[in-house]
C-alpha cells in the first residue's frame, strides 16, 4: 500500500473541494426533489379535476419534511468527513514533521560528516606537505653529499690519490662513514701539504735519465731530488713525472735530507705535475713562423721576394741616375769645340738613362727645335719603362700582405672557434694553436706591407727626380749647343 504525504499547504485545499461538492449535491437534490413534487401536483390536479389545497399543503409538508432530513444526514455525513480529513491532515502533519526532523538529523549528521572529513583532509595535506618538504631536504642533503664526494674525488685526484675513495672498502661504508672517512683523508692531506717530508720515488736527470732516489716534498707546491751525485730542485716533467731543474740547487737538496735549514731556498713552485715546465730557451725565428701556418710561410715568401725586387729596383735607379751633372759638364766641354762625335762617345762610356737621352738629343742635334724635343720626349719614354721596372709589383705586394695577414688571421679564429666547439674553453692550451696562427699572420702581414709600402714610395719619387735629370740634362745639352752655334755665327760674321 503506497503511502500519501501531504504537505501543510496541501489539506485546507482538499478540504475545500469536499465541502463544495457535498454543497453542489445536496443542490442538486433539492431542486429534484422540487421538481418531482410539482410533477406529482400537476398529475394529482389532471386526474382529479380539481383537488383541495389541504393536500397539496400536506405533500408540501413531507416534502419539506424529507429535504430536512436528506439536509440533515448530508450535514452528518460532511462533518464525520470534515473530522475524518481534520484526522488525517494533522497524520499527515505528523508524519511530515517527523520525517522534516529526520532529514534535518540526516543533514546535520552529514554536515558534522562533512567537517570531519574536511579536517582530516587538511590534516593529511599538512601531514603530505611536512612528508615532500622532508623529501626534498633528504634529496637536497643526498646532492650536497654527493657533490661533496665528487668533490672530494677531484680534490684526492689532482694531489695523486684518488685511489683511496676508489675501494670497495670506501664504498660499503654508509653515508656517515664514507663522510667521516673523508674529512678523515682531508685532514691528513692537509697536513701532507703543509709540511717537508722525505718518501721514495723517480726523477729524470738533465740528460733525460731516469733516476731512483729520495724525494724531498715541501708541501705539494715544490720537490727536491736526490739520486747520488744528483740532486737539486725539480721540475714537472708532465704526465705526473718529475725532472731536475736547469737553475742548481744541489745544495739546498742535500742539506734538507741531511735535515739542515737554510737562509734561502732555490727551489720550482708548480701546482700541478701534468703539466711540463717551460724551459729558458728563447723560441727562434723559424719556429716563430712556423707557428703562424702555411699562411704565415707565404707571408715570408712575399716579404723576400718584396726585398728582392726592392734591391733590384736601387740598383737600377742607381746606375739609370749616375752622375748626371758630370755627363752634362764633359758633353758641355765637347761641344763648346763643337765636337758632336766625341760628345756621342762621352754618352757611351757613361752608362745610364740620362746618358742615353742626351744621346738621343746629341744625334738629332741639328733637327729643328720641335722635332728634337719630340725625340728627346720619345727617348725619355724608352727610359721610363727601364725605370718603372719592378715599382708597381713592390706596391701590390704592399697591399697584398696585410691581406695575407687578414687571411690567415680569420683561418686561426675558425680553428680557434672549432676547439671551443668540440673542448670548450677549460683548457687555454688547445686555444693556444688558433690564436697563434691569428696573431703571427696579422703580424708578418704587417711588417712585410709597412716597410714595402715605405721603400716603394721612396723608389718612386727617386724615379720621377731621375726623369726630371734626364730632360733638364737634354735641354742644358740642346740650349748649349744651340748657344755656340749662335756665337759662331755672329763670330763668322
Amino acid at each position: 500500500m503506497n503511502r500519501i504525504t501531504l504537505r501543510n499547504g496541501a489539506a485546507p485545499a482538499l478540504l475545500f473541494a469536499a465541502l463544495l461538492g457535498v454543497s453542489l449535491f445536496i443542490s442538486v437534490s433539492a431542486q429534484d426533489s422540487s421538481k418531482s413534487a410539482e410533477a406529482a401536483g400537476r398529475g394529482e390536479t389532471g386526474a382529479n379535476g380539481a383537488s383541495g389545497g389541504s393536500d397539496q399543503a400536506a405533500a408540501e409538508q413531507d416534502a419539506r419534511v424529507e429535504l430536512e432530513a436528506a439536509y440533515q444526514q448530508e450535514y452528518a455525513f460532511l462533518v464525520a468527513q470534515k473530522r475524518a480529513l481534520q484526522a488525517r491532515i494533522a497524520s499527515f502533519r505528523g508524519q511530515a514533521q517527523a520525517e522534516v526532523s529526520q532529514t534535518e538529523q540526516r543533514i546535520d549528521a552529514l554536515q558534522e560528516s562533512v567537517l570531519g572529513l574536511d579536517s582530516n583532509a587538511k590534516v593529511l595535506q599538512q601531514r603530505m606537505n611536512v612528508l615532500q618538504r622532508q623529501r626534498q631536504t633528504a634529496r637536497q642533503n643526498a646532492d650536497i653529499l654527493d657533490a661533496t664526494f665528487q668533490q672530494a674525488r677531484t680534490t684526492f685526484g689532482e694531489y695523486g690519490r684518488r685511489a683511496l675513495m676508489s675501494r670497495q672498502s670506501f664504498a660499503d661504508q654508509g653515508e656517515a662513514g664514507r663522510l667521516a672517512d673523508v674529512f678523515a683523508r682531508a685532514r691528513g692531506l692537509l697536513r701532507d701539504l703543509t709540511s717537508v717530508r722525505q718518501q721514495p720515488g723517480a726523477f729524470f736527470s738533465r740528460e733525460g735519465r731516469k733516476l731512483e732516489g729520495t724525494l724531498i716534498r715541501v708541501g705539494d707546491i715544490a720537490t727536491y731530488g736526490v739520486a747520488g751525485e744528483v740532486a737539486g730542485a725539480l721540475a714537472p716533467a708532465g704526465g705526473g713525472e718529475l725532472k731536475v731543474w736547469e737553475q742548481p740547487a744541489a745544495d739546498d737538496a742535500r742539506a734538507l735530507i741531511q735535515g739542515r735549514t737554510r737562509d734561502q731556498l732555490g727551489l720550482f713552485l708548480y701546482d700541478s705535475l701534468d703539466t711540463a715546465a717551460p724551459t729558458d730557451e728563447t723560441e727562434g725565428v723559424i719556429a716563430h713562423i712556423h707557428s703562424g701556418g702555411p699562411i704565415a710561410w707565404v707571408i715570408v715568401a712575399v716579404g723576400v721576394l718584396a726585398v728582392l725586387l726592392i734591391l733590384a729596383r736601387v740598383i737600377l735607379l742607381k746606375r739609370a741616375g749616375a752622375s748626371t751633372g758630370r755627363i752634362v759638364k764633359a758633353i758641355g766641354e765637347k761641344l763648346d769645340k763643337r765636337d758632336i762625335k766625341g760628345a756621342l762617345e762621352v754618352c757611351e762610356r757613361r752608362k745610364g738613362a740620362a746618358a742615353n737621352v742626351v744621346a738621343a738629343a746629341l744625334e738629332n742635334i741639328h733637327r729643328d727645335r720641335e722635332q728634337l724635343e719630340d725625340i728627346i720626349n720619345e727617348a725619355i719614354l724608352r727610359e721610363n719603362t727601364r725605370l718603372e721596372r719592378f715599382g708597381s709589383l713592390i706596391m701590390v705586394i704592399s697591399a697584398v700582405s696585410p691581406l695575407l695577414g687578414l687571411l690567415g688571421t680569420v683561418i686561426g679564429m675558425i680553428m680557434t672557434f672549432e676547439v671551443i666547439t668540440q673542448f670548450g674553453t677549460g683548457d687555454p692550451a688547445l686555444l693556444a694553436g688558433g690564436i697563434a696562427i691569428a696573431l703571427v699572420n696579422t703580424e708578418l702581414g704587417l711588417a712585410v706591407a709597412i716597410p714595402a709600402l715605405l721603400i716603394g714610395s721612396m723608389l718612386l719619387s727617386w724615379a720621377d727626380r731621375i726623369k726630371d735629370d734626364m730632360l733638364k740634362a737634354a735641354l742644358r745639352v740642346t740650349n748649349h749647343y744651340e748657344d755656340v752655334e749662335t756665337a759662331a755665327m755672329r763670330k763668322a760674321a
